[in-house]
């Protein structure tokens, strides 16, 4: 073939497998792709914009809540270190002072002897448990007669009284007092009753009350020693 003829269609051929590259090559690597949609591209940018600043929030959070911390711990050991500081000087200024100087007691005084005091005799006082005596015969204010009969503590008592009833009973006596339980009998009716009575110092009169339990009566007895 001419050489004229062949350097045209070879530089022709050369700029044809250029251009079928180029298209080529577009289509694989996405060249050829529609643009997205201009609306789209805004949202997700907004989206992402918000999840930086949400995130950026939380970082300011936690060094915030680091800071606080770190604040609190620095409180506390300053405060740590001024009780140890005063704790230091209390114990300085206890090293610098003085020890007292023991205090030697005073020497004893000797006692002079004395003779022992004598030694004074009492009589025992008779004791106020000791039973009265109350044996004898006594009259009543109303002129009624009775009889105490005593041996040691107890006491057997009996007599008539003015309504012309009979009465017995029986007591105990404790110191110059006598408690007397009774019973009263007359013509239609029986009754008990109780009287209590305490005997004078010269020990010839005797006064208390009485109570007839039964009928519910009380007076005042006064017996003088016949």
């Amino acid at each position: 073939m001419d050489a004229r003829l062949t350097g045209p269609l070879i530089g022709a051929g050369a700029t044809l497998l250029a251009a079928c590259i180029w298209v080529w090559g577009g289509k694989l690597t996405g060249d050829d792709k529609k643009p997205a949609p201009a609306g789209g591209g805004a949202e997700q940018q907004r989206l992402a914009d918000e999840r930086r600043k949400v995130e950026d929030e939380r970082r300011a959070l936690e060094d915030e809540r680091r800071r606080l911390q770190q604040d609190a711990e620095r409180r506390k050991l300053v405060e740590e270190r001024k009780q140890l500081e005063a704790e230091k000087a209390r114990l300085a200024e206890a090293r610098r002072r003085p020890s007292p100087a023991p205090v030697k007691p005073p020497a004893p005084k000797p006692v002079p002897e004395t003779p022992p005091a004598p030694v004074k005799r009492t009589d025992p006082k008779p004791s106020s448990d000791v039973p009265a005596n109350f044996s004898g015969t006594w009259v009543s204010q109303f002129d009624e007669e009775f009889q105490m009969v005593q041996a040691g503590s107890q006491v057997q008592f009996r007599g008539v009284d003015d309504l012309g009833a009979s009465v017995a009973g029986e007591g105990v006596v404790k110191g110059r007092k006598v408690e007397i339980t009774y019973v009263r009998v007359d013509e239609t009716s029986r009754s008990t009753g109780k009287a209590s009575l305490t005997l004078s110092a010269d020990g010839k009169r005797a006064e208390g009350t009485y109570t007839n339990t039964t009928f519910g009566q009380r007076g005042t007895m006064i017996l003088k020693r016949r």
